[in-house]
């Protein structure tokens, strides 16, 4: 009885229906493609001619990366009847006009709300390490740089929510929370309970999730049972039983913000793996910096403009700009974001920065190892001056296919001089690179195509 309760459960699922439905589409394509091009010798000819149009038109984009040219001439070689729709379906890049316009809406809100100007960053910004990147983020997109803060790093997961759950607690305006993965245990319980008893008290609760991360693990009605229970929820880019290249489109981001004092940015996502409250993977091992003072600006605007481009809702920047604690502190810090609607590639841009800055070490924490061409010839370039570089990913993979590409690329690092190191207790999605004693990135943007492209 059990065996049949699970199996009709998982056949009735939103994801099996989901997945269901997009095969049944791609069949149909599929199908159809292969018969007119197959009955019809005009029509074959003309979708090979396509595929070889394609093919040219591929390899010949600007800022595309070599390994993305190479896997989709391969598709269109090898399938010229179904290639091409298989393109045009998946791989159009083109950014609509209407988010082109809401990144530049969001620039020029970050330039008017961004309470710094550059003359921060020419005091305080170390040469030759990333000065002139940090400006080119604070006058090109409105990033602010800020001194006057203080920060904890936060090296495990069940630390960083420990400190994150006492500072909920202390909330008496807002707490604003956007996770790419939340899913149901003993965190998720700890901290709905909390965001309950807040709402009580008149404090502005507002979640935004990303549906894909919570797909298989949260209710249909999750989002409209938090919206009954007074906390303002927002889902980012519901997935739906269509074939399109949008759904690819996710939101990675963790951010919790309470009442613009206190600020997390990291690695963590709600699920108690990210806190070992359970075992996956062996230890979880994660990252996160608390950020309190002047700082905490950048993750409440970052978090708005999200919200403001998700619900097209009015937002009064200056209630939430609540005056901050002022630390004698003079690290600088910029927080940046990154969105595939602005022709630019700012994760792997800045882990280019910081290669080419460094001069005695990078170290990095890398969940998975993707390497593509630009990113490759600058490690091996960085090492090669005789840079130290160290890079740490899992022993235990969460995606073993993966950890399989990853390890491919062992071999040429290590004779480049470059040392890999598995963390052997299990898992470490942690994503930080540390250069020189002198800076940090710490974040979301992993080592692949998707963080970085």
């Amino acid at each position: 009885m059990k065996l049949i309760n699970k199996f009709f459960k998982l056949i009735t699922s939103r994801v099996f229906v989901t997945a269901m439905l997009i095969a049944l589409q791609c069949f149909i394509l599929f199908y159809y493609s292969w018969q007119i091009s197959f009955l019809r010798v005009s029509l074959n000819i003309g979708m090979r001619v396509l595929s070889l149009v394609l093919i040219v038109y591929v390899i010949n984009q600007n800022n595309i990366d070599s390994t993305y040219k190479l896997a989709w001439s391969l598709v269109l070689a090898l399938i010229p009847y179904f290639g091409p729709v298989i393109y045009l379906v998946f791989a159009n890049k083109k950014v609509p006009k209407k988010l082109r316009c809401d990144s530049q809406e969001s620039i020029n809100i970050l330039k008017t709300y961004n309470h710094s100007d550059r003359f921060v960053i020419d005091t305080y910004g170390q040469q030759p390490y990333l000065k002139d990147e940090l400006m080119y983020l604070h006058e090109t997109l409105g990033n602010g740089a800020y001194i006057h803060s203080d920060f904890t790093y936060y090296g495990m997961g069940e630390k960083a929510f420990d400190q994150m759950i006492k500072d909920m607690k202390q909330a008496q305006y807002f707490i604003l929370l956007e996770f790419f993965i939340i899913s149901p245990g003993k965190l998720w319980d700890t901290i709905h309970a909390l965001l309950l008893d807040k709402v009580k008290q008149g404090v502005k609760v507002i979640l935004i999730y990303d549906d894909f991360g919570t797909i298989t693990t949260m209710p249909v009605r999750f989002n409209k049972q938090l919206e009954k229970e007074g906390i303002e929820t927002v889902t980012f880019n519901p997935i739906r039983p269509l074939l399109q290249s949008a759904m690819n489109y996710r939101d990675h981001r963790k951010i919790v913000v309470i009442d613009n004092q206190v600020g997390y940015m990291g690695g963590i996502n709600i699920g108690d793996e990210y806190a070992n409250l359970k075992v996956r993977f062996g230890t979880w091992k994660d990252s996160a910096v608390r950020v309190e003072g002047e700082g905490v600006w950048s993750y409440t605007l970052l978090f708005l403009l999200e919200y403001h481009q998700l619900t097209n809702k009015e937002v009064d920047y200056e209630w939430y700009n609540k005056p901050a604690k002022h630390f004698n502190s003079t690290a600088l810090m910029l927080a940046f974001n990154d969105v595939p609607s602005d022709g630019l590639n700012l994760g792997l841009e800045m882990h280019l920065a910081l290669l080419y800055s460094a001069k005695q070490y990078v170290y990095i924490n890398a969940p998975y190892l993707l390497i593509n061409e630009t990113l490759l010839n600058a490690l091996l370039f960085t090492a090669k001056k005789g840079i130290d570089i160290r890079i740490i990913t899992p022993h235990i993979p969460d995606k073993w296919y993966v950890h399989v590409v990853s390890q491919s690329f062992y071999e040429q690092l290590i004779q480049a001089g470059i040392k890999i190191y598995e963390y052997t207790p299990g898992f470490i999605h942690s994503k930080t690179w540390v250069c020189d004693d002198k800076m940090a990135i710490v974040g979301t943007t992993n080592i692949d195509y998707r963080s970085y492209y």
